[in-house]
């Protein structure tokens, strides 16, 4: 749901800026609410059903089945935090949200705590260029044609729904463990080491910056990403691109300041040695060619921090 939200803020971008491209690339992550926590049911279980709600703690409605299932999280999700919302914060009906996001919900009955299959062929899928297309077919056939997204059946019909895409082939592959243990890798670490106790997350990088999932990332050094938590709204993903677009815009004229200054000159560099400045990357970043012909990247400035009162305010929205 929140990609189509995401996209329908594209198209809003679009229009008031036609002079200029958005490229997204799109990095998924498995991801279960019950972590790599292999004590859960692992067979199949029906929505709502007597063993769905006695794992996530529904069997109670009203205050009652709002602290039970509180009770739930911090008794079977390490490292979860209450965070600000409470029992208090009306919740939009799922069929609301569909909606707004031109879903027609008619969720399958079936449902499994650890889907590693569909979520293997999610990663298979994005080999060849078509994560997207195929995680869109699989969660129409779960989310809204009532066909639950633990069949094989189904997961080879959704492949079958993606131009380019190979049937024999993605059976061939959900024969093997390929990547298995990857999807319970990503399970466990989702929760246990990022903190993610709901879905979805978007996590848009920063200038010059790594993903926040990438071992690379450090916290309070690192740019920080915009993190949203939830689905959100269109207004919300329309800001965080003209974020970034400014962020863009004033980087640019910085750079431009730079090249005029440095390009063609020779500097020193952190280490001692010295290099003539043949470029400027975008977001301050001087590219030197050693008297050796090697090339350096040395950064000239700090990234700016995440703008936007608190709309996405970076990585401890996520515990990231």
């Amino acid at each position: 749901m929140g990609k189509h939200l995401v996209q329908k803020a594209l198209d809003e971008f679009h229009r008031d800026h036609t002079d200029v491209r958005v490229e997204l690339r799109v990095t998924r992550r498995p991801y279960s609410w019950a972590g790599d926590d292999r004590t859960v049911e692992q067979g199949k279980i029906r929505y709502g059903g007597e063993e769905f709600n006695k794992d996530k703690g529904y069997d109670e409605q009203g205050e009652q089945g709002e602290q039970m299932r509180r009770k739930w999280r911090r008794e079977n999700l390490e490292g979860y935090s209450e965070g600000p919302r409470s029992s208090e914060v009306p919740r939009t009906p799922m069929n609301v949200l569909g909606e707004l996001a031109s879903i027609d919900f008619n969720t399958a009955k079936e449902m499994k705590w650890h889907p590693v299959d569909s979520q293997r062929m999610i990663l298979w899928a994005g080999q060849f260029g078509k994560q997207e297309e195929f995680a869109e077919a699989i969660s129409s056939r779960h989310f809204e044609r009532g066909q639950t997204n633990d069949d094989t059946e189904t997961i080879l019909a959704a492949v079958a729904d993606v131009p380019g895409l190979d049937v024999h082939a993605a059976a061939a592959f959900l024969a093997t463990d390929e990547m298995v243990d990857y999807v319970w890798q990503s399970y466990g670490a989702m929760i246990k080491h990022f903190g993610i106790t709901e879905i979805p997350v978007f996590v848009f990088n920063r200038l010059d910056g790594p993903s926040a999932f990438s071992p690379s990332y450090i916290q309070d050094v690192t740019p920080a990403p915009y993190i949203i938590v939830g689905s959100a709204s269109v207004e919300i993903f329309s800001q965080v691109f003209e974020h970034i677009l400014e962020e863009t815009l004033e980087a640019q004229e910085q750079d431009d300041a730079l090249r005029e200054q440095y390009l063609g000159q020779v500097v020193g560099l952190q280490d001692g040695r010295q290099g003539k400045v043949i470029d400027v990357e975008l977001g301050g970043a001087l590219i030197l060619e050693t008297s050796d012909g090697k090339l350096v990247r040395q950064r000239t400035r700090a990234p700016p921090p995440p703008r936007g009162e608190n709309l996405a305010p970076g990585p401890r929205a996520a515990n990231l």
